[in-house]
């Protein structure tokens, strides 16, 4: 039997090459016949489908290129994972690898899902593999694909703190207010995770300063929350909301207080944080200060906090040190001038 052959160089690969393929096609000739239907299941395909993979995993140019001509229909089948060759392709370090893949597997195959509604895109830039991205892209991949959790390429690149493959993709057209789940858009996340070189990034493409998530959060209240004082102050020189409150009137201040870092404090009540105004459970920043133990930040607040309004809480911040089991918080001076 004669086989289509590609180069001329006379490695010793060539014979490991040349049995797979063998083995291949005796498994296919040897196989009874199958209804059509079955035959083109895309959820199980034939052995040779197997071999796609592994000359994809192993990067076997030369296999690739052979089963390309040979079982070209085969392209479009899947392994145990649902994962298309192409999708593996996509997670392999081997450009010239996803070039074979894609041009074997048609042009429709870069918006093909895993079980979890993953494209190409999401594994190659999951996988940091700004090459491939690029190459995806180019050929028409959507920037903005999202899986079944509402994850999209630009949330895995802000996770991975990936501001190469950020601008990628807002070049080819990613939307920089896409909305995520709950409602958070990629300057919720960046916000969140503190990292303040993405935050100006997006602002800098247009993210819209305010947005607010399904519960109300804003991306200052995230940052605020997870203490990162970099990203908050940069928010607030741009203008943040210092005043928005949650869904369930959760203040900046009081998302602050969680973390309790005092220079945050501190700088939230600068820009005008109210330390009076009460969530819906009439819990206020110093109740939630006391019981996790801020003692800096409680002194601070202790010094703005209306005792008219503690009162009307009907919560004493010395309970709520007591709660939390922080003796040196009911120890702090004044606190009891406010209850």
């Amino acid at each position: 039997m004669e086989f289509v052959r590609f180069g001329t160089e006379d490695d010793g690969d060539d014979a490991a090459t040349q049995y797979m393929i063998e083995q291949s096609l005796l498994l296919e000739s040897n196989k009874p016949p199958q209804d059509s239907t079955a035959h083109h299941s895309r959820s199980s395909g034939p052995d040779s489908a197997e071999t796609i993979f592994t000359a994809i995993r192993q990067g076997n140019e030369k296999l690739l290129k052979e089963l390309s001509v040979r079982h070209r229909d085969t392209f479009s089948h899947t392994n145990s994972r649902g994962w298309t060759p192409l999708h593996e392709a996509a997670a392999q370090s081997n450009q010239t690898i996803l070039e074979l893949t894609l041009y074997a597997s048609g042009s429709d195959s870069v918006e093909s899902r895993t079980p979890r509604g993953q494209t190409p895109l999401f594994l190659a830039v999951e996988g940091g593999l700004i090459e491939n991205a690029t190459f995806l892209l180019r050929h028409r991949a959507q920037p903005d694909s999202q899986d079944q959790d509402q994850d999209s390429p630009m949330l895995l690149a802000i996770r991975s703190d990936r501001a190469d493959m950020m601008k990628l993709l807002l070049l080819q057209g990613s939307r920089v207010n896409q909305e995520g789940c709950h409602g958070r858009r990629p300057l919720h996340e960046a916000s969140r995770l503190g990292k303040a070189a993405l935050v100006n990034l997006l602002l800098q493409a247009g993210a819209q300063l305010d947005p607010r998530s399904h519960y109300g959060l804003t991306p200052l209240a995230l940052a605020a929350q997870a203490g990162h004082l970099e990203v908050v102050e940069m928010l607030l020189m741009r203008g943040a909301d210092v005043l928005s409150q949650a869904q369930d009137e959760a203040s900046i201040l009081y998302e602050a207080c969680s973390s309790g870092e005092p220079a945050l404090i501190g700088l939230l009540l600068e820009y005008g944080a109210d330390a009076n105004v009460a969530k819906h459970t009439g819990h206020m920043p110093i109740h939630r200060a006391a019981h996790r133990g801020h003692l800096q930040s409680l002194k601070l607040l202790i010094q703005v906090t209306s005792k008219g309004e503690v009162n009307d809480s009907g919560m004493s911040p010395l309970h709520s040190a007591a709660a939390g089991g922080h003796t040196l918080c009911i120890k702090v001076g004044h606190l009891e001038s406010i209850t």
